[in-house]
């Protein structure tokens, strides 16, 4: 699989570090870390397969994929009473946003926003955004 990667080169007295990351997924997916000898033995020495310090590959799941979000709206509980309580309302509404999410979809959490709730005919409704990766669509004749 080819990808748009980026990498970045983080040097300083006491270690190299080389990130690379997938750009349209906008995940790094790979860290390198190097002390200054090795990077320098393998940038400027042309020495091939060096031993780094550490390697850490991560969220390769994600790589060649694409964020999706949407909003999601959905209504927290009828029975609302105890729910002018702020933690007692978010804890609802995270619950809730598990369960009334889409199948393949992620609902985030997060409800501090001052649009996160709203009350309409007696129910209390939440707002967030839903996510989930897809695979990145190739342009036209590709």
């Amino acid at each position: 699989m080819k990808i748009d990667a980026r990498v970045t080169f983080l040097i300083n007295a006491d270690k190299v570090t080389l990130e690379v990351m997938d750009h349209d997924s906008r995940v790094t997916f790979l860290r390198i870390e190097m002390t200054p000898e090795q990077y320098c033995a393998t940038a400027g020495g042309r020495l091939g397969y060096a031993p780094v310090k550490e390697a850490e590959v991560f969220r390769l799941d994600r790589v060649g994929l694409m964020l999706e979000q949407k909003p999601f709206e959905f209504v927290v509980a009828e029975d609302t009473i105890h729910l002018r309580n702020p933690d007692a309302r978010d804890a609802a509404a995270r619950k809730r946003a598990r369960e009334e999410c889409p199948p393949g979809w992620d609902p985030m959490l997060y409800f501090g926003s001052k649009d996160s709730f709203r009350w309409e005919d007696g129910k209390l409704i939440a707002k967030t955004i839903m996510e989930r990766w897809v695979p990145k669509e190739k342009p036209d004749g590709e």
